[in-house]
């Protein structure tokens, strides 16, 4: 029982940061559903995103594996970063964001904060738990200051990180505002013939 509201508690933490972070990006790509497209920006974006896992891997995980386990590590890492990597781009190009510094900060810095504050909220529910049950885990346990440290993190991370994705959308908005204003309805397209219509 223990188990099964450990589990529900993490998915609803994890579920409700996500919201938060992405859903105003997600609802401005459903509403104008353009093209996907990838710049440059994006692919070196890309690179710095799955060198994450593997310093992760290489610092703390790989000295206590051997090398099948490293490698199968890497290759989680870089599945992960990847997929999350085209799910985020191919979002923000449907939702209209062109400018490479968003699409830059998105990627590397609002996704790699989403998925560490992930991570500190698993590792905030699981490891007291863990450690309280099971003798080898004990020491693994951080100290209540460190705990409180990465729930702080967490959360003002994650507050950081959902207000710029409401800057950036709002900038998209903006800008339609502004397009709309200056086209008003009615007015003639270039090109359109209208010499017909005088006189008659």
């Amino acid at each position: 029982m223990t188990f099964v509201l450990l589990v529900a508690v993490t998915l609803a933490l994890i579920t409700a940061m996500g919201v938060w972070l992405f859903r105003p990006l997600v609802v401005a790509a459903k509403r104008a559903n353009l093209p996907a497209n990838f710049t440059m920006v994006d692919m070196l974006s890309l690179v710095f995103l799955v060198q994450l896992p593997m310093a992760i891997n290489h610092g703390y995980i790989a000295p206590h594996t051997n090398d099948l386990g490293m490698w199968a590590v890497d290759g989680y890492g870089w599945l992960a970063a990847g997929v999350l990597w085209w799910a985020t781009v191919r979002t923000m190009s449907r939702a209209g964001i062109r400018s490479a510094w968003h699409r830059t900060a998105f990627i590397a810095i609002v996704l790699p904060l989403a998925l560490a504050c992930q991570i500190c909220v698993s590792l905030l529910i699981w490891l007291p738990a863990i450690g309280s049950h099971v003798r080898e885990f004990q020491a693994s346990v951080p100290s209540t200051a460190t705990l409180v440290s990465m729930a702080i993190f967490s959360a003002v991370a994650t507050y950081v990180g959902g207000r710029y994705t409401r800057y950036a959308v709002a900038g998209i908005e903006s800008a339609e505002t502004t397009i709309d204003a200056v086209s008003p309805v009615g007015q003639a397209s270039p090109g359109t013939d209208i010499s017909g219509s005088i006189g008659k």
